[in-house]
């Protein structure tokens, strides 16, 4: 079944809810922009990854493992810059949104989320070839 766009937003955010919120999260999922809170004598870190199907991942891979590895990429690229991950967001194009390959995809990015101690703090979804670009934020 092919999901419109809000029911896509409704299924992703039900996937991630016990992702969604935490220490620091002034404004989440569901408005225009995040919010959250930066500790006194802390810096932001930020990094950005897209992959995208066919080249970072093959066609026909299952959606939990292109979402966990989503998110892995990122947290990765964290460690690198000695950052404590805290916050994502997770944005998808994606041609024919099927409410059971989204929902494991959302499982899969929530896993990693939860595995690494982060809270998804707001995304975006459009139609087009399937694409996934996560943002990463650390202290």
């Amino acid at each position: 079944m092919t999901l419109g766009e809000f029911e896509l937003i409704g299924t992703i955010l039900e996937a991630l809810s016990d992702t969604i919120s935490g220490e620091g999260v002034v404004v989440g999922p569901g408005d225009d922009c995040a919010v959250v809170e930066v500790p006194p004598g802390h810096e932001l870190v930020v990094t950005t990854d897209v992959l995208v199907e066919g080249r970072h991942f093959p066609k026909n891979s299952r959606s939990d493992l292109v979402g966990y590895r989503s998110v892995a990429v990122n947290l990765s690229d964290l460690a690198a810059m000695g950052s404590d991950p805290k916050y994502l967001t997770v944005a998808i194009t994606i041609e024919k949104p099927d409410k059971d390959w989204i929902v494991q995809f959302a499982n899969g990015v929530a896993f990693c989320a939860r595995e690494a101690g982060v809270k998804i703090i707001g995304g975006n979804v459009a139609r087009g070839p399937l694409s996934i670009a996560i943002t990463a934020h650390g202290i």
